[in-house]
């Protein structure tokens, strides 16, 4: 899967992130709202980091969480369409 990181770079920034840290393994956004760090890995798949902990108290963040699945599938089933 290629993934486009100026396209998910500007998705994240849509969405109150900023790019703090990019190296050819991940990219490093902060959220700056709430003030937290999630990490981006363009694998074969999609992966998003977080600390469990934090997610694990916050209500609002696990919403988030599930919002960011629906998107990162969406993703996958466009980037599909456009190889097919």
């Amino acid at each position: 899967m290629n993934i486009n990181i100026g396209n998910i770079q500007n998705t994240f920034g849509l969405n109150n992130f900023k790019t703090m840290k990019e190296t050819s393994k991940a990219v490093e956004f902060k959220n700056i709202v709430k003030d937290k760090v999630i990490y981006f890995f363009p694998n074969k798949e999609i992966t998003i980091v977080l600390n469990p902990k934090n997610v694990e108290e916050n209500k609002e963040l696990r919403e988030t969480i599930q919002v960011m699945d629906r998107f990162a599938m969406g993703m996958l089933i466009n980037s599909n369409q456009l190889m097919n």
